[in-house]
């Protein structure tokens, strides 16, 4: 399990050399790990999964937030 940080306030290209990050260690969009936003942690969007793994998200959910975190 891997955790990433993403300074705030962040650039499109921060978030961008994230998800980068984020997909090169982490092939499986199954697999689980734990992104921070400055302090906060992201926590799994679905109740069953919150409350069975927490802040440990899938690498596929972690993408989808950070790619809608960009500026248009």
């Amino acid at each position: 399990m891997s955790t990433y940080t993403l300074e705030v306030p962040a650039t499109n290209d921060t978030i961008k050399q994230l998800i980068v990050k984020i997909w090169e260690a982490n092939h499986a969009p199954n697999a689980r790990v734990t992104l921070n936003f400055g302090t906060c942690s992201l926590m799994c969007s679905e109740e069953a999964e919150r409350r069975e793994f927490g802040t440990l998200v899938t690498v596929a959910e972690a993408v989808s937030v950070l790619w809608n975190a960009q500026e248009s």
